[in-house]
């Protein structure tokens, strides 16, 4: 009994535990599918109309959002650590649907547009939409503010402010059409949005905030469906056509006169009954936008607003847009390469648009004319289509390892793509480190200094150095340098430039540097920052020379281009990581004779390694590090090959060989330079980590070394000893150098020492060489006059006969015996004989300017301009000199003259000849005035004129200021602040650019430099501002007086007899 009792206790204990287990069980179940975590009565995002979702009132007194923050980027005003829940993609969070109403109960948000409502739903439906705010990572307001016309700025603001997670607007998204209003049309949202996101259409390069901003197209209704008919191969009837409504009337009667001399130019206008699917020519009528598939390219041109659905109709008619808007960033700018499907023309080049379109290829149009079917396909051809780009594009700033490549957002499906080459982590190990392959010939001092360089680097794991010299063993261990890490000499059986990329055994890192034996000049900081770039790009080539190639219209070939740009297609081996799979292939994959074409000719190794890893990953190689100057003054071959002429076009050549064997250029061009963090900034150098790899002083050294180990017999590489004596033009610098090496004097110490070696023996010295010139050769004068710090002569300048010596013999070393020597003797007795110097080029100087407009508007072109000065005065006769003659954009003839004295004699005599006294009229150009803006200056109820004077009064007291000061108009600020414009007098702009603030009593003021374009936004025209301008007085006019004859009579006579506008 005892037994079976203690049992059945057992029992119902153990059916106890178990029940209460499945409770806590279903209730954790029920807590992790149930948002509990919630707040309590905040309801979930559900699609419902405006009117029928909950009222919220907004007071009059509510706080607003901060005005918007220009200085915005991802870096200061993004939480990334809010993006971390949902692994590696983005999540969003809708708020709820609320109806808005004032103090007075007039709702504050407008109906939801289709649009808009198509924007949420895209969001909605898509992967990145998070239910759980707390899990969020962006937010996106239930508010429609698509077109700014719809939307009250204020109540708006204080919308934005009241919002649960608003934060000062951080991880906020904002989407946007239809930016501005009457009469500003400011291509920007005007709402205070603080640090808010904006996704929107018509941006400026002045109001898009880069990396936080999204650009996007203006979404446009009109159109048929998309048909891929319009984008098949063969021509159209126009060339261009430009269709839009809203184009200034000098831009459209710019065009007009175009279409006069060019019929295959389109352009039209809005017909007379209002019509939006109309265009008018005279008395022709064309439907809209069919019209557009009929032309080739589709000009977009700035109009009262940047953003155009012009553009999204071109683009749906497979009519290649031509963007004619300074400063307009394009849609998507940041991931869509926009080269690939439009065309972009100055503003001031408009007159040239035909030439420029004409020379465009029917090959590359049919390219392009794809490329916009694609973009419109995927991007433009619905809101849903462009919502899903935004998401796309902040999904890659916030995971930039996960993010679309330039393939996915750029190439169509059906394209050819290339594969990653190489099966690696998305950043290479560190453990392994990298080997150092020197390719060397018999330059030992320089290779022991390379070696002692290299080993300083902290990743270095071994050196390989790979003798290049058959006739001569390599020298014996026991003087090489001692150093602490693996140290491997090969020797090879051939003298070829390709030795260097041969797959060695002893290679056993997947990091090569490869480096030649006179690249002494790169320290430890810039190999190990070299190393830890290439890590983060293992599949390219990452080094510190580059090169660029360039197409030459001339002669329809390719150009091996050495000087600095801002574009790069290579990066040289002789200083560069590479993964050492491209030695396999360099050496068993190499297509056609590319490798025997290199060795033949001992010239062009690292441009046929640069085609290969183009052609095998479809991506441009990366530079590191500003530096640019790769010379090695130590070395006793100081010739540079790069500097000859013979080896420019060998590597031009090369170019164009490889080009044809490959059956495409591989080599893909980019602006892009990888420096370390903090490297300019004002930082104790003891904190940098790459504290010996910033930017330093450099001076134009001419081209950068390209030359490479070459089987050329030591004797050949010597200066001629009459050039090396204590007063020759080269002994004197060598032996300065030798000083400079000898006690370690570097950096900047050495650069000022230099100036003020040239300096002083050029001027106390040139006496004494130039009478021992025909003991000694070219006189040291000659030579010094020509020279900069680094003894190098500025590429494309003409030299001096001692200089033109010192160069030619350089030239002439790679000729070999008795021709050589005949050459150099020949150029001696040229030298000697010529006691006449050629002068080196200057820089352009400010040429005295002299306006000349035309009265009766005859006179439109320079070349009018000077026929006419020509034919009524002297010009000759009176020494005038004409340097040139530009047009002014509208504004007449710009003529530049020799000296100021030509400036008054040549007004005087075009404002007393009386035959030009009705045809032009002569000015001097007023020199612009600098101008600044100061940004919220708080109103107050004085008079206008006594606010400005005691405002300015203040600033200049405060700030130490002399000279004049205006203001020139205010623009809207923050609440009831503006922003002041003010012009002031340059030596008081000098004082106060490099301040922060500008002080005003006991406060202070932002302020910046305004650069912008005066411009007019109620006439849209340039040069003046709104209480200035003739146009907007006869505006006022019309408002004020509804008459259209009282407003065209008083426009007549104020606005130069030109159509009413608009």
């Amino acid at each position: 009994m005892s037994f079976n009792r203690i049992q059945r206790t057992k029992n119902v204990l153990f059916y106890n535990l178990t029940c209460t287990f499945i409770i806590v069980l279903v209730l954790v179940t029920l807590l992790t599918l149930r948002p509990w975590n919630i707040k309590q009565g905040e309801e979930l995002f559900a699609f419902r109309y405006v009117e029928n979702s909950p009222e919220i009132q907004i007071v009059s007194s509510a706080v607003q959002a901060k005005s918007r923050d220009r200085d915005c980027n991802f870096f200061n005003c993004f939480d990334v650590f809010k993006c971390g829940y949902s692994g590696k993609k983005l999540s969003v969070y809708i708020y709820p649907i609320k109806n808005f109403v004032d103090d007075k109960g007039v709702p504050i948000s407008v109906p939801f547009s289709i649009e808009f409502i198509e924007i949420l739903r895209t969001i909605y439906n898509s992967p990145y939409y998070e239910k759980d705010p707390k899990k969020a990572c962006i937010f996106v307001p239930s508010l429609d503010l698509l077109n700014q016309n719809n939307v009250r700025l204020k109540e708006t603001s204080q919308i934005l402010s009241s919002l649960p997670y608003w934060n000062s607007g951080i991880n906020h998204l904002l989407f946007n059409f239809l930016p501005g209003s009457v009469p500003d049309y400011n291509p920007v949202l005007e709402i205070d949005l603080d640090h808010a996101m904006i996704a929107g259409a018509g941006f400026s390069t002045w109001t898009y905030r880069k990396t936080h901003d999204i650009s996007i197209p203006v979404f446009s209704l009109l159109g048929h469906p998309f048909d891929l008919t319009t984008c098949k191969e063969g021509s159209r009837q126009y060339l261009a056509t430009s269709a839009q409504n809203n184009i200034h009337f000098e831009y459209r009667n710019e065009l007009e006169d175009l279409a006069e001399e060019h019929p295959e130019l389109l352009v039209l206008n809005r017909c007379s009954q209002g019509n939006i699917t109309l265009r008018c020519r005279g008395g022709e009528t064309f439907s809209y936008p069919e019209v557009l598939e009929e032309s080739t390219f589709c000009l977009i041109i700035r109009g009262a607003r940047l953003g155009q659905t012009v553009l999204s109709d071109a683009m749906k008619a497979g009519c290649i847009p031509v963007i004619v808007a300074d400063g307009y960033v394009l849609p998507f700018a940041e991931s869509i390469d926009w080269q690939r499907a439009s065309i972009s023309v100055f503003e001031e080049n408009l007159a040239d648009l035909i030439h420029i379109l004409k020379s465009v290829s029917d090959e590359r149009i049919s390219e392009m004319r794809s490329q916009v079917c694609f973009l419109w396909e995927k991007y433009f051809s619905s809101v849903s289509h462009i919502t899903n780009a935004v998401l796309n594009v902040l999904n890659s700033r916030i995971f930039p390892h996960h993010a679309l490549t330039y393939e996915d957002w750029n190439n169509a499906p059906g394209e050819v793509r290339v594969s990653p080459p190489l099966f690696l982590p998305t950043i290479a190990p560190k453990s392994q480190g990298f080997t150092a392959i020197v390719l060397t010939y018999d330059r030992l001092e320089s290779l022991f200094q390379v070696i002692l360089k290299v080993v300083q680097a902290p990743s270095l794991a071994k050196v390989l150095v790979v003798w290049n010299n058959q006739m001569k063993s390599p020298p014996p261990a026991s003087i090489w340098p001692k150093i602490n890490k693996p140290l491997k000499v090969v020797q090879t059986k051939e003298n070829k430039l390709s030795n260097r990329f041969y797959p060695y055994d002893e290679i056993e890192t997947e990091a090569v540097l490869a480096i030649d034996d006179d690249i002494v000049m790169l320290t430890a900081d810039e190999l190990e920052f070299g190393y830890e770039v290439w890590r983060e790009f293992p599949d390219r080539i990452v080094g510190f020379p580059s090169r660029v190639h360039l197409y030459d219209n001339a002669t329809k070939k390719w150009k091996y281009e050495s000087e600095w740009t801002n574009e790069i297609s290579m990066v040289l081996t002789g200083a560069a990581f590479y993964h050492k799979f491209y030695s396999y292939l360099y050496t068993n994959s190499m297509p056609g004779d590319i490798k025997e074409w290199v060795d033949d000719h001992m010239n062009c190794e690292d441009i046929a390694m640069n085609f290969l890893v183009a052609n095998v990953t479809g991506k441009a190689p990366i530079k590191v590090t500003p530096r640019k100057k790769f010379k090695c003054p130590e070395c006793t071959n100081v010739e540079m090959l790069s500097a000859d002429v013979i080896h420019m076009a060998e590597r031009s050549e090369c170019i164009n060989k490889f080009a044809e064997i490959y059956g495409v250029m591989t080599l893909k061009t980019v602006e892009f330079r990888a420096d370390p963090v903090l490297y300019k900034d004002n930082f104790p150098e003891k904190l940098k980590r790459f504290n010996n790899a910033k930017r330093k002083k450099e001076r134009n050294d001419g081209i950068a070394n390209d030359k490479k180990a070459k089987n050329v017999d030591a004797s050949e590489n010597k200066i001629p000893e009459e050039n090396k004596q204590p007063f020759g033009p080269l002994g004197i610098l060598e032996t300065f150098e030798n000083i400079i090496s000898k006690y370690r004097i570097e950096g900047n110490a050495a650069e000022e020492l230099r100036d003020l070696f040239l300096n002083v023996l050029s001027n106390s010295l040139a006496t004494k060489m130039n009478s021992t010139a025909d003991n000694h050769g070219p006189t040291f004068a000659n030579v010094v006059k020509n020279l900069n710090s680094d003894g190098i002569v500025e590429k494309k300048v003409p030299l001096k006969p001692g200089l033109t010596f010192i160069r030619r013999i350089q030239a002439s070393k790679k000729l070999l015996g008795e021709e050589r020597n005949q050459i150099q003797q020949k150029i001696i007795n040229a030298n000697e004989n010529d006691n006449k110097t050629t002068p080196l080029l200057r820089p352009k100087a400010n040429l005295p300017t002299l306006v000349v407009r035309s009265i009766a508007e005859t006179i439109d072109s320079s070349i009018k301009m000077r026929k006419t000065l020509e034919a009524n005065i002297s010009l000759k006769g009176m020494e005038i000199k004409i340097m040139g003659l530009k047009p002014a954009m509208g504004n007449g003839v710009l003529i530049q003259v020799e000296t100021p004295e030509m400036v008054t004699k040549l007004k005087d005599a075009i404002n007393n000849h009386t035959n030009l006294q009705n045809v032009c009229k002569a000015t001097t150009p007023q020199i612009r005035m600098p101008q600044i803006i100061i940004y919220d200056v708080e109103k107050s109820e004085r008079p206008r004129e006594e606010e400005e004077l005691d405002f300015l009064n203040q600033i200049k007291l405060s700030n130490d200021i002399v000279g004049n000061m205006r203001v020139l108009f205010r623009k809207k600020g923050r609440g009831s602040s503006s922003h002041w414009v003010i012009s002031l007098d340059p030596k008081a702009f000098r004082i106060i650019k490099d301040k922060a603030r500008l002080q005003c009593g006991f406060g202070s003021y932002r302020f910046r430099e305004f650069v912008e374009p005066l411009r007019c936004f109620k006439c849209l025209k340039f040069g003046h501002v709104r209480s200035k301008s003739t146009m907007c007085l006869a505006l006022t006019v019309l408002l004020e007086n509804p008459s259209q004859s009282a407003w065209e009579k008083m426009y007549r006579n104020e606005c130069c007899n030109k159509q009413p506008f608009g």
